[in-house]
């Protein structure tokens, strides 16, 4: 099976497990007691967060498909070296080698726990 192929056929796997979490995501919260209906929200809660990777997910793709038109798939964005070909076939949508890919996860952590360490604005003087 071509890179091609396979990335295709990730990108239609996504859109079906969006087209599913759309429906369900569509069905009325109108049966149930309030406990029920709140299980519920925390479930659409998730599902959203879900959602939002399979998107992530699915731009990755995207972007891979157009590496792979430009003639650049399999080289890192960040330091354009060619990616292993081991990284690629478990992460066929991969854009960083593993090295920058650990540097970019790295500084993704930093800024976390710098946000994590900001003190809450404080309105009420």
């Amino acid at each position: 099976m071509t890179t091609l192929e396979i990335l295709r056929l990730r990108q239609a796997a996504l859109r079906v497990r969006l087209i599913a979490d759309e429906v369900g995501a569509a069905e009325p919260m109108r049966h149930g007691d309030a406990a029920d209906q709140a299980v519920r929200r925390g479930g659409l809660e998730q599902s959203f967060t879900e959602r939002e990777l399979l998107l992530e997910q699915m731009r990755a793709i995207d972007r891979a498909l157009d590496r792979l038109a430009e003639g650049t798939y399999g080289m890192c964005e960040a330091c354009g070296e060619a990616i292993a070909a081991l990284r690629l076939q478990a992460i066929p949508e991969a854009a960083l080698c593993r090295g920058c890919q650990a540097e970019a996860e790295r500084r993704a952590r930093v800024v976390r726990v710098r946000i994590a360490d900001e003190p809450e604005d404080e309105e009420e003087a």
